[in-house]
C-alpha cells in the first residue's frame, strides 16, 4: 500500500516512515499539509497518515481537504492530543482513525490493517446490511445509527 505521511517533525516522520516501510508499505512523506496536497494532486495514494498539530494548515483541515479531493482515501490522524473533543473533531473532519502519541508501532500497523479490512468488508455490504466492521478477526454488522455510535464513543 502507498501511504503519504504528513509530519512536521523530521524525527517523528523518519520513525513513522521506518515502521511503515518495514511492514512493506511504500511511503511518501510531506513536511506540511500544503506539501501533502501538492503531492496528492500529482499522484494518488492509498492512505494518508497525518499529524494534527502543524504550522499552517492543521491535520483536521488537511483531512477535510483530502476527503473533498479524494473521497475514498482513508485518513488516519496521529497526534499527542487525546481529549474527547479532539476525537470528535477528528470525526467531524472525516478521519477514519485516530492514534495518540506516543504510539506502539505494532498497534499503529494493526490499525492500518484493520482500516483496510473494514473498507473491504464495507464494500461487500448491501443496502440494509448495516455497517460492516472486522474486530478481532470476526466480522460484525452494526445497525446502530450514527447518533447512537457517537453517544457510545463519547461516553
Amino acid at each position: 500500500m502507498r501511504i503519504l505521511i504528513v509530519e512536521d517533525s523530521p524525527t517523528q516522520a523518519a520513525r513513522l516512515a521506518y515502521h511503515l516501510d518495514e511492514a512493506g508499505h511504500s511511503v511518501v512523506a510531506a513536511s506540511s499539509a500544503e506539501d501533502a496536497l501538492v503531492q496528492l494532486a500529482a499522484e494518488p495514494v492509498d492512505m494518508v497518515v497525518t499529524d494534527v498539530v502543524m504550522p499552517g494548515m492543521n491535520g483536521y483541515d488537511l483531512c477535510r481537504e483530502v476527503k473533498r479531493r479524494r473521497p475514498g482515501t482513508p485518513v488516519m490522524l496521529v497526534t499527542g492530543l487525546s481529549d474527547v473533543i479532539d476525537i470528535i473533531q477528528a470525526l467531524e473532519a472525516g478521519a477514519d482513525n485516530f492514534v495518540t502519541k506516543p504510539y506502539d508501532p505494532a498497534e499503529l500497523l494493526d490499525r492500518i490493517a484493520a482500516l483496510v479490512r473494514n473498507r473491504e468488508a464495507r464494500s461487500q455490504s448491501g443496502p440494509g446490511d448495516g455497517v460492516r466492521v472486522v474486530f478481532r478477526e470476526r466480522e460484525y454488522a452494526v445497525t446502530s445509527g450514527r447518533g447512537q455510535i457517537l453517544d457510545l464513543l463519547v461516553t
